[in-house]
């Protein structure tokens, strides 16, 4: 990436874990402006929260510490399908120690205040559970389940139903429903929380 940018061929704000530190810095190095430079923070989120509470399992798993392991056999232990396996792959590749296991809850956690951005964890995560997303966009539907709303509520209390009270009640057109699953436009979204307070299954959450 440093080499694209010394040619000209890469544009100086593309890099996660320095975005805001590393841009002016570079911008002064490269002597270009920065003015329209993206600057904005990322973080991941792990878009779950059915925790053991909420979502159970169908057998105990015992094999290795590993949520590709676990995804393996017999479609993986939690009887949401498309829920955390808590295994923490995603916390063994993180290399800011911003990213542990909820020993309560057994779901994957990030540090916002720790976490850089950098997209390890979303690549190591097999169910493509974690997204990077702005760090000042607070809002999030913490579901990735695409069944339908019966089912749903048959594995999980606080999966995404497909409801759409939220697409409804939104006052600025962030939220639309895509593939029966409520997708907020960070782009949109003001964080005003009437999406929170609404959703019947508390899926959507305020970090």
């Amino acid at each position: 990436y440093s080499q694209a940018i010394v040619t000209g061929a890469a544009p100086i704000d593309k890099c996660p874990v320095g975005r805001a530190k590393a841009v002016p810095a570079i911008a002064h190095i490269m002597g270009v402006d920065c003015k329209d430079a993206d600057v904005t923070a990322d973080v991941a989120m792990v878009m779950c929260h059915g925790g053991k509470d909420q979502c159970g399992t169908h057998f105990d798993y015992s094999g290795v510490k590993s949520c590709w392991a676990a995804n393996q056999v017999a479609g993986g232990h939690k009887n949401c399908g498309y829920g955390c396996l808590g295994q923490g792959s995603c916390v063994q590749v993180c290399p800011f120690g911003a990213m542990h296991l909820n020993d309560s809850t057994g779901l994957a956690e990030v540090d916002p205040a720790l976490c850089h951005g950098c997209g390890k964890c979303a690549v190591a995560c097999p169910r493509g559970l974690i997204a990077i997303v702005p760090a000042d966009k607070t809002i999030h539907v913490r579901c990735m389940s695409h069944a339908k709303g019966p089912d749903i509520r048959k594995t999980c209390k606080v999966g995404c139903i497909g409801c759409g009270i939220c697409v409804k009640n939104c006052p600025v057109d962030a939220i639309d429903m895509q593939d029966a699953l409520a997708h907020i436009d960070p782009e949109k979204c003001t964080s005003c929380g009437v999406c929170i307070e609404k959703c019947p299954m508390k899926t959507i959450t305020g970090r």
